[in-house]
């Protein structure tokens, strides 16, 4: 079996890694939606800087 070829370590590294992959891709996702959100009611870039401190 290929997980009880694994360390503890080995495993806490793929768990953070996959958790890490998850953070950006939804930070991603949301970020990007609330840009096209922000770009079809027209706000210039300096507004949306601004709101997404």
């Amino acid at each position: 079996m290929f997980l009880g070829a694994l360390t503890p370590q080995d495993i806490a590294f793929l768990i953070g890694a996959a958790v890490g992959v998850g953070t950006f891709l939804v930070n991603w996702y949301y970020r990007r939606k609330s840009y096209r959100l922000l770009e079809r009611v027209t706000l210039d870039k300096r507004t949306f800087d601004e709101l997404n401190r």
